[in-house]
């Protein structure tokens, strides 16, 4: 049979285990830190209403593919900075 001191111990164990998951847990996520963080002076309303307004008004709304509309933001924001160098693929 089971010795009960065991099974004491072991359940001791599993709650520490459990402790320190459920603790880590918090811990990591309220110490997330943002290295590229969005930029709090820059308005992106026109950018949406812009993406609103290809939606509602494009000829043929079935041939948008959001994918694409977002790599040629980011394809143009790079290119705005007119460095040769800085592209994105």
């Amino acid at each position: 049979m089971f010795n009960k001191r065991k099974i004491v111990f072991g359940a001791g164990i599993l709650t520490l285990l459990a402790v320190f998951f459920v603790s880590g847990f918090f811990l990591g996520k309220a110490q997330v830190a943002c290295k590229v963080c969005k930029p709090e002076n820059v308005d992106f309303s026109l950018f949406w209403d812009a993406y609103d307004k290809l939606h509602q008004n494009f000829i043929n709304p079935d041939n948008i593919v959001d994918q694409k509309i977002v790599y040629g933001a980011i394809a143009g924001m790079t290119k705005s900075l007119q460095d040769p160098y800085t592209v994105f693929f």
